[in-house]
């Protein structure tokens, strides 16, 4: 099932009986609660049922129950009977975003219909449930057939079908998506038949292009000072290697001999966002490659003598990447910069602070920069091309800012855009700046500024949007120039608050049985008329800065999860959600386990309460079956390591205030019979989970199950690990090179029990030898098997009803152990003392004897004699009780 979208209560029902109605489909799925409306879709021509429908819930906690206890469940009308499929409607594009989509495809077909613009790629989107293993391949040599195409692909594994859709375009269906996976990495930005091809998977393309119907523009990129003999194909041959190419544009200019050249920039259009991330971070200020295919070559056109005088300008040209603006976009900001200027003239003749100045000389001097930017690199293009350059150059000298944007109308801008158009605002100063919440979802930071500037000027009025879908949060800022049209503001929000009871104070969020209000004020009251935005009350109150901001939301989440005993927050710990760009980075299998693996995770915490998430205990699955438990204690100590050296050098983020205050350990460094004897680590225990039933002869141990789980020492290491070593693939070959020196010691280890042992023992320590350099000679030359995908690791869910039986009986054994240590302890103490007693007893009698003669009378010497030792304490009693006492020491000094 697809995620839950965010307050809805709709969802869609597929695969239902094609003879259902209406009124049988809120029959069926009333049973959960009280529907809004229910219905089957009709096809428009036919009107017969699609076999599909959706079904309208009044409460959302109905929907939510709804979208798993109707999922997989048999509906019937009549004999045909079905089990649906139930899951989450996509919203529906407003009307407006439907005219926009509109009116920029209508600028496309007018501004791409040119001889130097690549067209778009057609996609086909039927929701193929084979998706996942078909791979699109674009850019084929025209005329190729699909006989070559598939003596190409079939060594790569089974195919099931191979459709050509286009002159250059084909679908290939595998028989399992890691054959399709494998196709991506061995074809695209492949030379095949001499031209550059692309492989992209169908699945990933039909993603691309859901909500709006289109592929995103956010992915677009514009690419300055390029040579003006660049071409089309040698933008490829460059940015393919990024990822999947949608589109290439690069404007022309007539030269006055009739020719035509580029005008020194150019726009990639690629099919995912992350791919365009990358493109930027790899290729700004680097050099464009020229195409070396020999029918990219052939379509460049030109003498080998111009390529090769061509190549040697691109080699020492550095190109800008960035992120294409849309002409809207960069007229907004062109106004809102107007607009500061006007209040700047004003300011002056106020004589108002000057520090307000400053920050619109600022803005007005990065403008200038820019301009001057673009202007320079077109100079330097000049002095380095031709005489014949140089006239075409002398045509291109008014290409600014302003004509670029005339090239790409109606584009849409991107993050980086955004934040320089709302969140890079000027800074905070005295309380000027206000947050204002419960704005509409449809209202613009136009309609925001209409509602603010009747309290005064105004510096900006910015909406705060979602980066991932580009849609507003329903909250943002508002700055003033004075500071009394900011208190009035915030008066007036005071009052609003005051006579409807929505205000809140801190006894009352620290009251337990203070519930918080759901109420807000009603808009055509008199003191809610002036913060009213289509029909919702703006609820505005004092902006924080960054760093305050950020310290009480740490704050916040650390009392969160002090309440949390169950460590319910951890369970996003480690999941990669299919929006981020991780997630479309990753294979859609790999993806559909880890999302498997959140949800049955979330499911179980849900359903049993004495489950509880440890601190300190990791989960890892898809291990490679060759790792041992040695390899995976050794890659916890590296990530430990490695996460502080990323962080030393900026390449990653450190752990969170909260975090590093966090002093939870294991309870096996608390315990000290349980703490480890030798060197102390951060690894308490590493267990790779085994079969009983298969044993390696060359271990002994079990075959591996492809997970297990890491105990460390405290909280901080075990994040550490964590967010290292999850989904990263480079791991992999640490732990190949890991086990081949592991291998190594226990070869010579081996050898060196050969040389000793004698008989049976030396035949079982020859044939494990045998089998030690065969996986050593496997692990050498790469020969092991990999898992499915890259290490998944989560915080491990432990049951506290198993854990204290657990800990009972261990207990309970260890109070059994010191019982019976001390029984055995008294039956020798006991022993001793009989024994003591029975030589007491038996010394005088041997005495006794000794002072008789043969004939049965005293001997008087033997009399003298031990009365004379009696009268120097050397008595053999006193020696023999003095000896065992010392033994009874030595014994439990010994214990």
């Amino acid at each position: 099932m697809s995620s839950e979208s965010k307050g809805s209560s709709t969802l869609f029902v597929s695969n239902l009986p094609f003879t259902l109605t209406n009124e049988s489909l809120l029959t069926a799925f009333s049973d959960v609660g009280p529907l809004k409306s229910a219905f089957v879709v009709l096809d428009h021509d036919t009107k017969e049922s699609k076999g599909v429908g959706y079904v309208t819930y009044a409460m959302r906690e109905d929907a939510v129950a709804a979208s798993s206890e109707m999922n997989n469940k048999l509906i019937q009308q009549g004999s045909d009977k079905r089990k649906c499929r139930v899951e989450w409607a996509r919203q529906r594009a407003t009307l407006k975003e439907r005219k926009e989509i509109a009116k920029e495809n209508e600028m496309d077909a007018k501004l791409y219909n040119k001889p130097q613009a690549t067209q778009p790629r057609k996609v086909v989107t039927s929701k193929d449930p084979d998706a996942v293993r078909t791979v699109v391949l674009s850019g084929l040599p025209k005329g190729i057939s699909q006989k070559e195409i598939y003596k190409k692909v079939r060594k790569i594994g089974n195919i099931d079908s191979l459709d050509l859709k286009d002159d250059d375009i084909a679908h290939v269906k595998f028989d399992k998506p890691s054959s399709a996976n494998t196709a991506l990495s061995k074809l695209h930005a492949h030379i095949f038949k001499g031209k550059t091809i692309s492989a992209v998977l169908l699945k990933r393309l039909e993603t691309a292009i859901s909500g709006k119907g289109k592929v995103s523009r956010r992915s677009r990129l514009i690419i300055r000072n390029l040579n003006f003999n660049i071409t089309q194909e040698d933008l490829k041959a460059t940015f393919i290697p990024y990822g999947d190419i949608h589109m290439i544009t690069l404007p022309t200019i007539k030269a006055k001999d009739g020719s035509d050249h580029n005008k020194g920039y150019g726009f990639v259009w690629f099919t995912f966002h992350h791919d365009a991330q990358k493109a930027i971070e790899k290729m700004n200020g680097k050099s464009v490659k020229l195409a070396t295919s020999e029918a990219d070559v052939a379509a460049a056109g030109g003498t080998k003598k111009q390529r090769k005088r061509i190549a040697k300008d691109v080699e020492s040209r550095p190109v800008a990447v960035d992120w294409a603006l849309s002409k809207e976009k960069w007229e907004h900001e062109q106004n809102d910069q107007d607009n500061n200027e006007d209040v700047k003239m004003d300011q002056d003749a106020n004589k108002s602070a000057g520090s307000d100045e400053e920050s619109n000389n600022d803005n007005a001097d990065d403008n200038d920069s820019k301009d001057n930017s673009e202007s320079e690199s077109e100079g330097e293009s000049e002095d380095e091309q031709s005489s014949q350059d140089d006239q075409d150059s002398q045509d291109n000298d008014n290409v600014d800012d302003d004509e670029i944007m005339e090239e790409i109308e109606n584009e849409s801008a991107t993050d980086d855009s955004e934040e320089e158009d709302g969140d890079k605002a000027p800074p905070l100063q005295d309380g000027l700046t206000l947050f204002v919440r419960n704005i509409p979802f449809e209202a613009t930071q136009q309609d925001l500024y209409e509602v603010f500037r009747r309290f005064g000027k105004l510096r900006y009025a910015r909406i705060t949007m979602d980066y991932e879908t580009e849609r507003s949060r329903g909250n943002g800022f508002v700055a003033f120039w004075d500071m009394k049209a900011a208190n009035e503001c915030l008066k007036t929000a005071d009052v609003v608050r005051a006579t409807t009871g929505t205000n809140r104070t801190d006894s009352m969020k620290q009251n337990p049985f203070q519930t918080s209000s759901i109420l807000t004020a009603d808009p055509t009251s008199k003191s809610a008329h002036s913060l009213t935005l289509q029909g919702r009350v703006l609820d505005v109150v004092k902006a924080v800065s960054r760093d305050e901001a950020v310290e009480k939301k740490e704050e916040g989440e650390k009392v969160k999860h002090k309440k949390d005993k169950r460590n319910v927050y951890l369970i996003r710990e480690g999941v990669i959600f299919p929006n981020s760009p991780a997630g479309q980075a990753l294979p859609e299998a790999d993806q559909e386990r880890r999302m498997k693996s959140f949800n049955t995770r979330r499911k179980l915490l849900e359903s049993n309460p004495s489950l509880y998430i440890s601190k300190t205990r990791l989960s890892i699955r898809q291990i490679p079956l060759y790792v041992t438990d040695k390899v995976l204690k050794r890659l916890a100590l590296h990530a430990v390591k490695e996460f502080e050296a990323e962080v030393a050098r900026g390449e990653r983020d450190a752990l969170s205030r909260e975090e590093l205050e966090d002093t939870t350990e294991s309870d096996g460094s608390k315990d000290p019979k349980k703490a480890f004897k030798g060197r102390p680590t951060a690894v308490i225990q590493s267990k790779i989970v085994r079969q009983t039933d298969r044993v390696d002869t060359s271990t002994g141990l079990g075959k591996s199950r492809g997970y297990g789980f890491l105990e460390m020492n405290n909280h901080k290491n075990a994040l550490r690990v964590l967010r290292y070593a999850n989904n990263n693939s480079e791991v992999t070959n640490m732990m190949k090179a890991w086990l081949v020196d592991e291998l190594e010691q226990a070869e010579k280890r081996c050898k060196e029990a050969i040389t000793t042992a004698k008989g049976e023992k030396k035949d079982e320590e020859r044939t494990k030898l045998k089998k030690l350099e065969d996986r050593l000679t496997k692990a050498k030359n790469d020969q092991l098997k990999d898992s499915r995908g890259t290490l998944m690791i989560e915080f491990s869910i432990e049951n506290a009803q198993v854990i204290k039986r657990r800990s009972d009986k261990a207990e309970v054994m260890r109070n059994r152990a010191l019982k019976r240590k001390a029984a055995e302890m008294d039956e020798e103490v006991s022993g001793e003392e009989e024994e003591q007693e029975q030589e007491e007893q038996d010394k005088p009698q041997k005495k006794q004897k000794k002072g008789v003669n043969k004939d049965g009378k005293k001997d008087n010497k033997q009399e003298k004699k031990t009365q004379s030792e009696n009268d120097n304490g050397k008595s053999d009693v006193g020696s023999v009780i003095g000896r065992k006492r010392k033994e009874r020491q030595k014994k439990k000094g010994g214990a």
